[in-house]
């Protein structure tokens, strides 16, 4: 049986700091904190070719595992697929060429929908469900900015909200995930 593979998308130093606060009796400094490292665990200039490190990604990444686990607690079928089929899910299907319509890619397509109507549907009776769930954000601190992990509660319409304006709808500038 092969093991899963988890993306470490925090830096060591962090992680130690939880750590460190949640078990206080544990004495372990830094080196040997890095050698405990799961063989599972990949830093992330260390992951596939096919996974992204990109705010964008990782923050469809990090919602999708929260929404999936959120089906499999009320053991529905239903699972959200990884970003890279995404598209798949939200699109109709794809020409024989093997490409969507760009009418689709557009956001221009009538027959698509709406992704806030289809993914809201899926996870109608869930809606007041209270979770916790983590978002990459650009925070300004001393005339600088940077990516923070910010980690969020509140029920599921809340996160769907921000998943489907935030990270599906525009994730940057000009341009959907879409």
């Amino acid at each position: 049986m092969m093991d899963c593979i988890f993306l470490l998308i925090s830096c060591f130093a962090t992680i130690l700091l939880l750590f460190q606060k949640e078990n206080p009796e544990a004495k372990i400094g830094f080196t040997k904190f890095t050698l405990l490292r799961p063989k599972t665990v990949r830093l992330i200039g260390r992951g596939t070719p096919e996974t992204c490190a990109c705010m964008y990604c990782l923050n469809v990444r990090l919602k999708n595992e929260v929404l999936n686990k959120t089906m499999s607690s009320n053991l529905e079928d239903f699972r959200m697929p990884p970003e890279t089929k995404m598209l798949d899910l939200l699109l109709c299907e794809k020409m024989d060429s093997g490409w969507h319509q760009p009418l689709c890619l557009e956001g221009k397509c009538v027959t698509c929908g709406s992704p806030a109507e289809y993914i809201g549907s899926k996870f109608q009776r869930y809606m007041d469900s209270p979770v916790n769930w983590q978002h990459w954000e650009r925070v300004s601190q001393d005339g600088r900015t940077r990516l923070e992990l910010v980690f969020k509660s509140g029920k599921l319409r809340d996160l769907l909200k921000e998943f489907i304006k935030k990270d599906i709808m525009q994730p940057s500038q000009g341009s959907t995930f879409v």
